[in-house]
C-alpha cells in the first residue's frame, strides 16, 4: 500500500489523475494472478488508491483477457444501442435501472420519471429486439454482465 501511495503522490505532482488498484498478497504464481485480478477490479473505481474488496465473479470475467466478455456484450446490446440511437429512446437506461432496482417496475418508473406501463413496454421491446427477456435469471445474468462490460 505504501508503494501505491507513493505512486499516486508522484503522479499527482505531474497533474495526472491516477487510478491505483491494490490486490492482496498471495503465495505462488496463482496468487500473483489472483492479486492482479483484485487490483484490476479495484482500479475500476476511478482516480485514487483503491484496495481490494473481494473479487466478484463479474469482475473476474471482465479482467480476464481469455474471455471475450466485451465482445459478447457488444453483440447482445447492439440492437438496443441502435434502437436508442435511431429513436432517441432509453432502452439501455431502462434495462440498467431495472437490474439495479432488482426488477422493481415501480422503482424504475420513479427513477426515470415515466409510467409503469412505459417500463413494461420498454422491457417487452427489449425482448422483442433481442430474443432475451428479463424474467429468467439466466437472461438477467446475461444482461447484468453485458451492461458491466458495455463500452457504449
Amino acid at each position: 500500500a505504501d508503494g501505491a501511495s507513493a505512486l499516486a503522490l508522484h503522479l499527482g505532482h505531474t497533474g495526472a489523475l491516477a487510478a491505483v488498484g491494490v490486490g492482496g498478497s498471495y503465495p505462488g504464481v496463482a496468487g500473483l494472478r489472483w492479486s492482479y485480478y483484485e487490483a484490476a477490479q479495484a482500479v475500476e473505481h476511478g482516480p485514487g488508491i483503491h484496495h481490494r474488496t473481494g473479487l466478484s465473479m463479474a469482475g473476474l470475467l471482465l479482467a480476464t483477457q481469455d474471455v471475450p466478455l466485451r465482445d459478447l456484450a457488444a453483440d447482445l446490446l447492439r440492437p438496443l444501442h441502435e434502437y436508442d440511437r435511431k429513436n432517441g429512446s432509453a432502452l439501455i437506461r431502462t434495462l440498467r435501472a431495472y437490474l439495479e432496482h432488482d426488477g422493481s417496475v415501480g422503482s424504475v418508473a420513479t427513477e426515470l420519471v415515466i409510467h409503469r406501463n412505459t417500463v413494461r413496454y420498454r422491457l417487452g421491446l427489449i425482448a422483442e429486439l433481442t430474443g432475451r427477456g428479463v424474467e429468467r435469471t439466466a437472461d438477467r445474468l446475461q444482461w447484468y454482465l453485458a451492461l458491466l462490460a458495455d463500452t457504449g
